[in-house]
């Protein structure tokens, strides 16, 4: 019943994610015996080998701002970042060292084309990314996805920066 929300939803995610922003939603899982009313600025998260749930009520325009382009990054991990570039961009991101994994992006990207988002989290932390294109397939013509590698800066990169 709700009439504006969001659903994030991905196979091999460990979580279902619920955000509505207008209306109301009702929540059932196959072991929850009676639905779970979400009301507006209600987000709610499912944990899918827990089978737990968690309802608060919050400012939820970080879950739904994709609607109009917008991006935004609320101290979230790499490994995040990583697959809302791939969803948002169509691209392959492979992450090249353990430690880039901890670091996390606060900041909002407001209809940005990926070079300069690219260029923006280049230029605001300790790591280098190479964007290598796609390339036609010589019997499909089919365009191959690019590929976005993310590694860390080496010390001299970090001081002539």
């Amino acid at each position: 019943t709700g009439t504006q929300f969001n659903v994030k939803s991905y196979p091999g995610s460990k979580q279902i994610e619920v955000a509505l922003k207008e209306g109301n939603i009702n929540f059932l899982t196959h072991n929850v015996k009676r639905p779970i009313l979400l009301k507006p600025n209600d987000y709610l998260q499912f944990d899918k080998n827990k089978n737990s749930v968690s309802l608060d009520n919050r400012d939820i325009k970080k879950y739904i701002a994709w609607h109009e382009n917008i991006m935004i990054l609320d101290d979230t991990p790499m490994p995040e970042v990583a697959r809302l570039l791939e969803q948002w961009y169509g691209i392959k991101v492979i992450i090249g060292s353990e430690e880039i994994l901890k670091y996390k992006f606060t900041t909002t990207f407001d209809n940005e084309p990926l070079f300069r988002v690219l260029e923006l989290l280049e230029l605001s932390s300790p790591i280098s990314i190479k964007y290598s294109p796609g390339k036609p397939d010589k019997v499909t013509k089919k365009l191959s996805q690019s590929i976005v590698t993310i590694t860390k800066k080496d010390a001299y990169e970090i001081l002539t920066f």
